[in-house]
């Protein structure tokens, strides 16, 4: 089982459908807009909600940085370089390969502007980051993280056709 927290986390994950969620819990001591939108796509999907208190919370993230939403979900399901290369959207791909990426913070952001810029997908050498990373990545539904060497000559040469 995977922890992801955060309302932004939890949320793009909910939308991106990239998991399995067991259940998502939100803390009965608050009571906003984002809050409620979070738990109005759970009820949508399936999603079962638990309301717990910010103290139970915080064991269940290992941290008090998760905003009053936390979620137990699956692992997130990732494509292989093959995939990835077979999947663009036109005559030419944009896939930005990672190598090195230590701050989740920087990962979430490349991902976001990954998106934004219409890559195919994106690839990173090492295998993904464990439950707590998810950062803000977390929505963006063409990325695609293999923990094959994409640095090597084969996966080289089969970027470049």
């Amino acid at each position: 089982m995977n922890i992801l927290y955060g309302i932004n986390t939890v949320t793009e994950a909910l939308k991106a459908r990239g998991r399995n969620f067991e259940w998502v819990a939100v803390a009965k001591e608050r009571n906003d807009i984002r809050l409620k939108r979070a738990i109005e796509e759970c009820r949508k999907i399936g999603v079962p909600v638990r309301v717990l208190s910010r103290v139970e919370l915080d064991e269940i993230a290992g941290n008090a940085a998760h905003q009053g939403l936390v979620a137990a979900t699956s692992a997130k399901q990732y494509s292989d370089l093959d995939d990835i290369v077979a999947s663009r959207r036109g005559k030419q791909s944009l896939i930005v390969v990672l190598d090195g990426v230590e701050d989740p913070h920087n990962l979430g952001a490349i991902l976001r502007t990954a998106d934004a810029a219409g890559a195919d997908g994106v690839v990173d050498s090492r295998a993904p980051f464990g439950g707590g990373y998810s950062g803000g990545g977390e929505g963006f539904g063409r990325s695609q993280r293999t923990p094959s060497d994409a640095k090597s000559p084969t996966s080289r040469e089969r970027l470049r056709n």
